[in-house]
C-alpha cells in the first residue's frame, strides 16, 4: 500500500464531494514516488503525471501499486507536487467579482478578507491556470500582512489559540531555518478567462466598470485593483481542541516591489487617512485613528450574515473566528459562502 506524504489527503467521503469540481479525464496531478526504509526515510525514485481518474479511484482512495504506471510498481509512497487543471480556465477576475457581488451593502474598498477554506478549493482556484504564481518574499522575519503567518504576532492578539506553523511549512510558505527568505505570500495578478491582467476600478459599484458616466461613478469610489495578495493558514483553538483552515486575501493596486506601492505605503502609514467614499476600511492591522472591530462594524457584519440565511454551522464558524482568530477589522467569510463564491 502507498503511504501518503502530502497535505492533500482526502477521505473517501471527501472524494465524492470533490468529484463535482474536477474534470477526471483531463485534470492531472504531478507526483513524486519512491521508497521508505525502516526509519521512514524517503528516497525519491522519479516523477510522473497521472489524471484525477487514477488519483481518485471510484471504489476507494487507497492506491495499490498495480493502479499506477509500471515505473511505480516497487514504490512505497507518492507525494503530490503540483495540481494542474487542464479542464478549467483562469477565473480569478470572476471570483473577485463574485466576492463583491456577495458582500453587496457590506462593501469596502480598502482592507482584507479571511475566508474559511477547509479543503483549499479557493486557494486552488486562485493559483491554477492563470500562469506562473508570483511570490512576495520576506527579508528574514520582515514581511507585511503577516499577522496570520507570524507566530509571535498572532500570539499577541490574546486568543486562546495558536497559529499552525507546521501547516505553513507544509505549504512551502514558511522556512523557519532560512537566513533570508523565511516567509512567502502569493502575489498574483487578477486575470480574466483569457489569462490577461484585468484592472477592477469600481469594486463596490460594478455598473461603473461598464459605464463610468453614471452618477454614482465618482472618483472617491474608484479604487483600481489588479493584484491579489493571499496565503492559506490554519489556527488551532486550545480551548476547544479544534483546528480550522483559512485563506487571507487583500487586493492591491500594484505589486509590492514597485514604485507605486512604495509611495502608497509611505503615505498610508505616515499621514492621516482621507477617505470620502463612504465605505469602511477593513484592515487586519490598524492605522492612525482606526479602532478595532467597533460596534458599527459588528452591526454591519451581523446584518450581512443575516441576509445570507446562514446555517447553524456557519454561525458557529463565525463565533469561532471572532473568539479565536480575528485580528482587527478584516471581513470573515464562512465556508458555505466561500463555496458559493467559487461555484457561481
Amino acid at each position: 500500500m502507498f503511504k501518503y506524504l502530502s497535505s492533500y489527503i482526502y477521505s473517501e467521503q471527501e472524494n465524492k464531494e470533490e468529484e463535482k469540481d474536477y474534470n477526471f479525464e483531463e485534470d492531472v496531478v504531478n507526483v513524486e514516488y519512491g521508497n521508505l526504509n525502516e526509519q521512514n526515510d524517503t528516497k525519491i525514485l522519479g516523477k510522473m503525471e497521472i489524471t484525477y481518474q487514477e488519483y481518485f479511484p471510484q471504489e476507494s482512495n487507497i492506491l495499490n501499486a498495480q493502479d499506477l504506471k509500471s515505473q511505480q510498481e516497487h514504490s512505497d509512497f507518492y507525494v503530490i507536487t503540483e495540481k494542474t487543471y487542464k479542464g478549467q480556465t483562469c477565473k480569478t477576475s470572476e471570483i473577485i467579482k463574485n466576492i463583491y457581488n456577495t458582500i453587496n451593502k457590506n462593501c469596502f474598498l480598502h482592507g482584507a478578507f479571511v475566508f474559511e477554506d477547509e479543503k483549499g478549493l479557493l486557494l486552488n482556484a486562485l493559483t491554477h491556470n492563470c500562469g506562473v504564481n508570483r511570490w512576495r518574499k520576506s527579508l528574514r522575519d520582515e514581511i507585511t500582512h503577516n499577522t496570520f503567518m507570524n507566530e509571535e504576532k498572532f500570539r499577541k492578539l490574546g486568543h486562546n489559540s495558536i497559529l499552525d506553523t507546521e501547516f505553513l511549512t507544509s505549504m512551502k510558505l514558511y522556512y523557519p531555518d532560512a537566513n533570508i527568505w523565511k516567509y512567502y505570500q502569493y502575489e498574483n495578478f487578477i486575470k480574466n478567462e483569457g489569462g490577461n491582467t484585468e484592472i477592477l476600478k469600481y469594486l463596490c459599484n460594478p455598473k461603473c466598470n461598464e459605464d463610468e458616466k453614471l452618477e454614482e461613478c465618482t472618483d472617491d469610489r474608484k479604487a483600481p485593483k489588479k493584484v491579489m495578495l493571499f496565503y492559506p493558514f490554519r489556527v488551532k483553538s486550545l480551548k476547544k481542541n479544534v483546528s480550522k483552515r483559512y485563506l487571507y486575501l487583500k487586493l492591491e493596486s500594484s505589486p509590492a516591489i514597485s514604485v507605486e506601492h512604495a509611495i502608497e505605503a509611505a503615505e498610508a502609514y505616515t499621514t492621516d487617512v482621507k477617505d470620502n467614499s463612504g465605505y469602511p476600511r477593513r484592515r487586519e492591522r490598524l492605522r492612525k485613528k482606526e479602532t478595532s472591530y467597533d460596534d458599527k462594524l459588528r452591526i454591519a457584519d451581523h446584518e450581512f450574515y443575516e441576509s445570507l440565511n446562514l446555517s447553524s454551522n456557519d454561525k458557529e464558524d463565525i463565533r469561532f473566528y471572532n473568539d479565536f482568530v480575528r485580528s482587527h477589522n478584516e471581513l470573515f467569510i464562512p465556508q458555505s459562502i466561500t463555496n458559493r463564491i467559487i461555484k457561481e
